[in-house]
């Protein structure tokens, strides 16, 4: 007797892109509070992405003062590369991905 992995599959994929956009989700939160205080534009501009397949999600801040603010910052400079500062304080991804399917 064959088995038909497709209906598995199907569910690891789903539990996948759930599980990277609750993650993508929390690296937002995460880094619009490390992001630069002085600017409502840079904190609206983050979106999530999970690519269709599962496979990868995108966290961007979609404004060229982001993407500047987050390589310099004279001013302030602890707040230099709070998107890379946000993944990196995700130390347990457990919780996200869900086993029971």
């Amino acid at each position: 007797m064959s088995t038909d992995f497709s209906r598995v599959d199907k569910l690891v994929n789903q539990a996948m892109t759930v599980g990277l956009g609750k993650l993508g989700n929390d690296v937002k939160r995460r880094a619009v509070i490390l992001a630069p205080k002085d600017s409502g534009v840079l904190r609206q501009s983050a979106k999530v992405n999970v690519k269709a397949s599962g496979e990868t999600v995108e966290v961007s801040f979609n404004t060229d003062y982001a993407k500047r603010r987050h390589y310099e910052n004279d001013l302030h400079p602890s707040t230099k590369y709070y998107l890379t500062n946000a993944m990196k304080s995700i130390t347990n991804v457990d919780k996200y991905f869900d086993r029971n399917f």
